[in-house]
């Protein structure tokens, strides 16, 4: 799967909610499309989503693309939909915490409806699962989302929300301990093009950020959606902190603000996003 397409094609082919008004730009190469999307926001410069409007930008390749915690994320040019979407809102940073999940959750959604079998890992990990138990070994890293906000004058907040998927597999190297990737291409069921693929991944993702109660939409996502997606729960995983394991456990969902419950012979600990980084195995 290849992702090339130029805007008006795309939005000619999007099917936005009626109260959604979409500034739309492809581009061939960028260093991140969250940064310029923040830098905007930084200049007043990103729409007003409390009346539906966001802007959308894609990139068929970043120089400096970004994951949490400062990571890279590395994808060959057109091997993965590179996309970011901002807006701005009259309300407090934290009442939208959780979003990185919400965000996920709708993004998985998406994907399952055009036929790839997509979970979620805690806080912010696409992932694509077999649909047999008897292949969980192959489940792999399909994509990341990555939320970033600005705060700016009075009330109003600047809101970037950065998404990746890879459409075939990057050529990069691994990092430790962490899950394969994985791509869109190995999902046998899903044949929808790219540019179908990103279509619905801009319907869904614009409608959510323009909802006019935002807190209240991501707060239904993360108690309703979210626990169905949850590839984590129930599952041995270890807590990483600054390389080291601070906790070996079993996951246990995840609380309305987002954070993760983990169980262990400790009792229950619950870790915010930021706090540590999952990775499945360990002892129970």
């Amino acid at each position: 799967m290849h992702f090339r397409f130029d805007s008006a094609s795309l939005q000619a082919s999007l099917r936005l909610a009626p109260h959604v008004r979409l500034e739309l730009s492809c581009v061939e190469e960028t260093g991140s499309t969250n940064a310029d999307l923040l830098e905007r926001a930084r200049h007043g410069r990103l729409p007003d989503g409390d009346a539906g409007a966001l802007s959308v930008l894609i990139a068929r390749q970043q120089r400096a693309g970004r994951g949490r915690a400062g990571r890279t994320w590395q994808a060959d040019p057109g091997a993965a939909l590179l996309m970011s979407l901002g807006t701005t809102r009259r309300l407090h940073a934290g009442l939208i915490g959780a979003l990185p999940l919400a965000v996920g959750a709708v993004a998985a959604s998406a994907l399952q409806q055009l036929g790839a079998n997509v979970m979620l890992k805690w806080p912010n990990d696409l992932l694509l699962v077999p649909a047999a138990p008897e292949h969980a070994e192959r489940v792999g890293k399909l994509g990341g989302v990555l939320v970033e906000t600005h705060a700016l004058a009075g009330d109003q907040l600047g809101i970037v929300v950065g998404i990746g998927v890879n459409g075939s597999l990057p050529q990069t190297a691994l990092t430790p301990g962490g899950l394969p990737p994985a791509a869109l291409c190995e999902a046998a069921a899903c044949t929808a093009p790219a540019a179908a693929v990103t279509a619905a991944l801009v319907e869904a993702l614009a409608d959510l950020l323009v909802q006019p109660d935002l807190p209240g939409t991501i707060h239904t996502l993360v108690l309703q959606r979210y626990p169905a997606l949850d590839y984590a729960r129930g599952r041995p995983v270890q807590m990483i902190q600054g390389g080291a394991v601070v906790l070996d456990g079993i996951a246990d969902g995840i609380d309305s603000d987002g954070a993760l419950r983990v169980r262990s012979a400790h009792g229950m600990r619950r870790f915010v996003q930021g706090d540590c980084s999952l990775r499945f195995g360990g002892q129970t």
